[in-house]
């Protein structure tokens, strides 16, 4: 079996011009599975350009090899799409995975990283340690990624700036509690093989961790420990889901079969988007859209 990228998603606005990049933000979401990225205008907010890709790797492959495959198809793209190289007004690439952890402000010491991460990880020998502080909570996250992966990625796209994409889904669920109606709500993100999950007590985040699963009966038991683990009944506190789940899709059914009050995000108000946008629903990829506007 050939590696190759398969396209999901591609759209353009009309008005996107890949000689004027230095006028657009870039944001670059990147797993072992795939990448995404889009584009945009900084002021006003105006999504211009996004476009979403999965590796298609062998299952049975090790960790290792697997990230290698994917650095590899993922150079291979931005130097046959030239423009993603160009100069842009800001760009940052997000590393999604499960290799992250929350220090708060004052507990934190940037000779620490190891030790943080490691209590509860165990961390590749191949990886790197980088830390970020996110604002709205007044902490630092803490993670890693391939070693291998800063290294060709900074040689490919120098002027990128490296983040975890839990630092974006964090400030995004903050935002919406500042901006929502309810003074509780637990969201969830799922992933391939992980789900990310968070408590927020209106602008105010109250729980955060990511689990695995690899089916829906996994993915429900860890739902529900959630919830017991924080003292939250079912019944009462809603459940928003983000990302690239479906209606009907089997972890939604399942979600609902359990859970009383299930709805999907909603878009980012501060956020234009043209009629272009409309073919995509409203949950996906609002992580890597709310970067369009993360100060990180």
């Amino acid at each position: 079996m050939n590696e190759t990228v398969k396209t999901l998603y591609q759209v353009s606005d009309h008005s996107f011009n890949s000689n004027q990049t230095q006028d657009y933000h870039l944001s670059i979401l990147l797993s072992g599975d795939g990448f995404s990225y889009v584009a945009g205008n900084k002021e006003p907010r105006r999504l211009i350009e996004l476009g979403s890709f999965e590796f298609v790797i062998p299952l049975d492959v090790n960790r290792a090899l697997r990230n290698e495959k994917a650095l590899c198809l993922f150079s291979n793209f931005v130097i046959e799409h030239a423009w993603l190289g160009n100069p842009f007004g800001h760009s940052g690439i997000w590393i999604e995975n499960r290799y992250s952890t929350l220090i708060p402000e004052a507990l934190y010491d940037e000779h620490a990283l190891h030790e943080y991460l490691s209590f509860n990880l165990q961390i590749p020998q191949d990886y790197i340690l980088r830390s970020e502080y996110i604002p709205s909570i007044e902490a630092w996250n803490v993670f890693a990624l391939p070693a291998e992966w800063q290294k060709q990625i900074a040689f490919i796209l120098p002027s990128v700036k490296f983040h975890h994409a839990s630092s974006c889904f964090i400030e995004a669920i903050i935002a919406h509690g500042n901006i929502g109606e309810l003074n509780e709500n637990v969201f969830i993100y799922p992933h391939r093989f992980y789900f990310e999950m968070a408590y927020t007590v209106k602008n105010k985040l109250i729980f955060y961790n990511t689990f695995p699963y690899s089916t829906q009966e996994d993915f429900i038991y860890f739902v529900l420990f959630g919830f017991e683990q924080l003292g939250l009944n079912p019944e009462i506190v809603p459940v928003i889901l983000m990302g690239e789940i479906d209606t009907g899709s089997l972890l939604h059914l399942i979600l609902i079969r359990y859970v009383r009050n299930v709805n999907f995000a909603s878009r980012n108000k501060d956020v234009i988007y043209t009629y272009a946008f409309d073919q995509i629903p409203s949950h996906y990829f609002l992580n890597i859209i709310y970067s369009l506007q993360c100060e990180l």
